[in-house]
């Protein structure tokens, strides 16, 4: 499962769904882009105290993976980087399942980020019923 979660931040990268290390999450965090962040085990304890920092006030979620930078880094194919950020929810979401599948410390974030991709599922559907309808109305 380790390899699942690793290789999946390599798609993510290739997707552009990553914000790489502190600097490009804490703009994406300011912008609303960064839906998750991802903070390595052995991360500093000042990183981890700028990652709280930056997350205040903000609708995002961060969690402590069992993973080192360097695993990140390589498995997102950069030199390193102390934070990961996902720009995309439903990367995020299969993410933090696949995460919390084998570790029962990931559920309450999983339960949580799910209940908000589906929200956003339920908004896109209804803005599309919304637009077909008057559509046409229009015509």
């Amino acid at each position: 499962m380790k390899d699942n979660i690793l290789s999946m931040l390599g798609l993510m990268r290739r997707a552009s769904a990553l914000a790489i290390g502190y600097d490009n999450t804490a703009d994406g965090l300011n912008s609303g882009k960064v839906k998750l962040v991802l903070v390595p085990s052995d991360a500093s304890e000042k990183r981890k105290k700028d990652v709280e920092l930056a997350l205040r006030g903000r609708n995002a979620i961060s969690v402590n993976l069992p993973y080192t930078a360097d695993e990140l880094a390589e498995a997102a194919g950069v030199s390193g980087c102390a934070v990961l950020g996902v720009k995309d929810l439903g990367f995020a979401d299969s993410l933090l399942k696949k995460l919390a599948e084998t570790d029962e410390e990931y559920a309450g974030a999983y339960e949580e980020l799910h209940r908000r991709n589906e929200k956003a599922k339920r908004r896109r559907n209804e803005t599309k019923k919304y637009c077909k309808k008057n559509q046409r109305e229009g015509e």
